[in-house]
């Protein structure tokens, strides 16, 4: 037992959120790489983050070491804050899983905001991990929260995996499908999924 602890001990360290982005993500002066493929950090004039999900603070948290004075500003959704959690130009939404709520919706009109009217001088890097769909949404007009709450309900209810789900949820929801990534165009876009 002595020797197995310090063993699980690496390999919980190896799994965790931020370490994960942080082995993701190598900064080399202006380069960032990103699984082979190079950004020139200095072409742009602004680097944002988003995310949403129950790791997603986390995670920003290992994009934040990594690019530091790089990253512009960040919006991100959790499942839970903590009162003492600061991430200095990040700021914190608290969303609802795994029914969404007014709170999922409000801070994803902050995260869109962000997002809305960038160029292609502007680079935006989103976090998602699980519980993102429920954290992350914006139903489409005349859909009204309460009734994506029954659906998210039922579809719970009745034993649909998340797939299933989110090919239900993505005709719904203004940022799923392709939306989110709709609305960055022409900026550029990394997503790293946990």
């Amino acid at each position: 037992p002595e020797k197995v602890i310090p063993i699980l001990s690496a390999i919980l360290d190896a799994v965790h959120p931020e370490t994960s982005v942080k082995d993701a993500l190598y900064l080399e002066g202006e380069f960032l790489t990103v699984d082979g493929r190079k950004y020139d950090l200095s072409l742009y004039d602004h680097v944002y983050l988003i995310g949403f999900g129950k790791a997603s603070i986390s995670m920003a948290r290992g994009v934040k070491a990594v690019l530091g004075e790089h990253l512009t500003e960040g919006r991100i959704i959790a499942k839970t804050l903590s009162t003492t959690e600061k991430l200095d130009n990040i700021t914190l939404y608290q969303g609802s899983h795994p029914v969404p709520t007014e709170k999922s919706v409000e801070g994803t009109k902050k995260l869109v905001e962000l997002v809305s009217g960038l160029t292609g001088r502007d680079l935006v890097i989103c976090v998602v991990s699980g519980g993102g769909s429920a954290l992350f949404t914006y139903p489409h007009d005349g859909i009204l929260l309460e009734e994506l709450q029954s659906l998210t309900s039922l579809l719970l209810k009745s034993g649909a995996d998340i797939n299933e789900m989110n090919t239900i949820r993505k005709h719904i929801d203004r940022v799923k499908g392709g939306g989110l990534a709709e609305m960055i165009f022409p900026a550029s876009l990394i997503t790293l999924v946990l």
